[in-house]
């Protein structure tokens, strides 16, 4: 009747302590069904600091141990909390010795031998026309 909105945006979002729980509970569950499959936990929670500054090339730098901001940087320091859940999985492995030494003195990545690389790019051709019939989809939407 005068005019205000009954609801702000605020009142839509959910608390900090809300958001808190239920990180908790999805990092507790998503542990315990990677546990159920014999794996290793794959979220960890933290509540670590995050600092990000720019080199002396201009480009941003990013740390979670101060020690390893650099003096010329503090000034412009600028420090976030990291989130709360945190992506711990492991990397794959690396296979070692799938790689021939040519392969390696021309500078293709371990594992990719030469009479692949054809058949590779095929499926990346394929992968390509996918995404792009996809994109095609979603903007006749």
């Amino acid at each position: 009747s005068n005019g205000k909105p009954i609801m702000s945006l605020q009142d839509w979002l959910p608390d900090k302590n809300s958001i808190n729980k239920l990180t908790k509970s999805v990092v507790k569950n998503v542990n315990k069904a990677s546990e159920l499959v014999g794996a290793e936990k794959v979220l960890s929670t933290t509540n670590k600091q995050l600092y990000k500054w720019k080199d002396k090339q201009g480009h941003w730098q990013f740390t979670d141990d101060i020690k390893k901001v650099p003096a010329y940087a503090l000034p412009q320091l600028e420090s976030s909390k990291m989130p709360t859940a945190v992506n711990s999985m492991a990397p794959p492995p690396v296979i070692e010795g799938s790689a021939s030494e040519e392969d390696s003195s021309r500078g293709l990545p371990a594992g990719v031998s030469l009479e692949k690389i054809p058949q590779l790019m095929d499926e990346a051709k394929k992968v390509r026309a996918q995404m792009e019939e996809r994109n095609k989809k979603l903007e006749s939407l």
